[in-house]
């Protein structure tokens, strides 16, 4: 990361000062890594873009990093570009600008595990979902039920609801459908945006979810809701049932 701009000779200064390639370079090399240049101040055309890349080419040929190597250049403009891509990270970005979204987070520690505590998904095998399908019983497992959430919420236009009491692990159970380590088919955390309405947040859900339809970008909107303000009515027997499918949801 760079505040000013880069111009082709200031990236072969970066890259080989004093003729030598840094040794860092090297080691990404080795791991299979990249070695992307962003510059905060820099704005650059479609022209200088490609010659900022030549250069970070230029200055690792024929050292042992070359075609080792992938390499980029950011300037602002792909910056916010990249941003805008992900809005899971805007929450993330707004705070630490001084601009932040009272109440909304990117993925993160929402169940708020104490720190020093090892913070993996334990999937306890009578732990059950009750999905409402008679012919399942008791209902599916955990991992399962994680798994068949990951699939409603992976296709765009789909809402998936979760209830239960308090204290049950709802919140954790929604951090792990973003993990690569539990299940199958793990969602992106780079798509997730996080609230707990006891936490007013602003925007409301409704006006955010409007908002990113609006500028057609994909994110997955967690919506933490007090019991209290949900109406006797949402409460069932069952911890899962399916909307009409016309209405193209789901909710658990």
């Amino acid at each position: 990361m760079k505040k000013p701009d880069m111009p082709r000779t200031a990236i072969l200064k970066e890259v080989k000062p004093k003729g030598t390639v840094r040794p860092v370079i090297d080691e990404l090399a080795i791991a299979g890594g990249a070695y992307v240049i962003v510059s905060s101040t820099g704005s650059t055309s479609d022209s200088a873009l490609v010659d900022r890349r030549k250069a970070i080419a230029d200055a690792i040929k024929g050292t042992p990093a070359e075609g080792k190597l992938s390499v980029d250049f950011y300037d602002r403009n792909r910056i916010a570009t990249w941003v805008r891509d992900h809005p899971g990270q805007i929450p993330w970005l707004r705070a630490r600008i001084g601009k932040a979204m009272p109440g909304w987070q990117s993925y993160g520690s929402w169940s708020l595990a104490p720190a020093g505590v090892d913070a993996s998904y334990i999937a306890d095998d009578q732990a059950r979902i009750l999905t409402g399908d008679r012919d399942e019983g008791d209902g599916v497992s955990a991992t399962e039920g994680i798994n068949r959430i990951r699939k409603v919420l992976a296709t765009p236009g789909h809402v998936v609801r979760l209830v239960g009491l308090s204290g049950v692990g709802k919140t954790r159970l929604v951090e792990a459908l973003f993990e690569a380590s539990v299940g199958e088919g793990a969602l992106d955390p780079s798509l997730a945006i996080y609230t707990n309405e006891a936490d007013e947040p602003n925007p409301p859900p409704a006006g955010l979810a409007s908002d990113l339809i609006a500028g057609r970008m994909r994110a997955i909107l967690v919506v933490d809701k007090l019991h209290a303000r949900i109406a006797p009515a949402d409460f069932r027997d069952r911890a899962v049932e399916r909307f009409d499918n016309q209405r193209d949801h789901c909710r658990i």
